[in-house]
């Protein structure tokens, strides 16, 4: 099936359903983040994200590839 006819084959409650864009939440010390997933989120590559909120060190790249291949 191709991906324009895709979003049709779903309920008609969850077709409707607000994405949104997961964050990343630094702590006040600024030692730790957090990459906050909303239920029902947008696809975005979480490398961007992490990129945007300038963490750029300890991240764990295994589990930023997980993510990423999860939210396609």
């Amino acid at each position: 099936m191709s991906e324009n006819t895709d979003k049709f084959d779903l309920p008609m409650e969850e077709s409707s359903l607000k994405r949104v864009k997961p964050h990343i939440e630094i702590s006040s010390d600024k030692i730790s983040a957090e990459i906050v997933i909303p239920e029902h989120p947008l696809a975005v590559d979480i490398e961007d994200l992490l990129a945007e909120a300038d963490v750029v060190y300890g991240i764990d790249k295994e589990l930023v590839t997980t993510i990423n291949k999860k939210s396609v």
